[in-house]
């Protein structure tokens, strides 16, 4: 499976990735919303996807920033991480 971006102009989509198909080459096409992928993207960092709830094609931009925010509180900004790892000799 091949992801592809594009944008709808005019009634038509535009492909913004070079694709690799045969003239006349059937395809199937899913479209899913930037939003949605974005926020699925984030909740597979947040929790396993099988404790995940279905999707309900709402996207609850609080509900993520606060999950997001609640999973990262206890984690060393990245410039302490890597000079941690520098004194240890990594």
């Amino acid at each position: 499976m091949v992801s592809v971006r594009a944008i709808y102009h005019e009634g038509q989509l535009r492909l913004l990735d070079p694709i690799n198909l045969r003239e006349g080459q059937e395809v199937h096409i899913q479209i899913v919303e930037e939003t949605l992928r974005l926020t699925d993207v984030i909740s597979d960092l947040l929790m396993p996807a099988d404790e995940r709830p279905e999707s309900t094609g709402a996207y609850d931009e609080i509900g993520v920033q606060t999950q997001l925010d609640a999973a990262l509180r206890d984690l060393l900004p990245l410039s302490e991480i890597i000079l941690e790892e520098r004194h240890e000799g990594k």
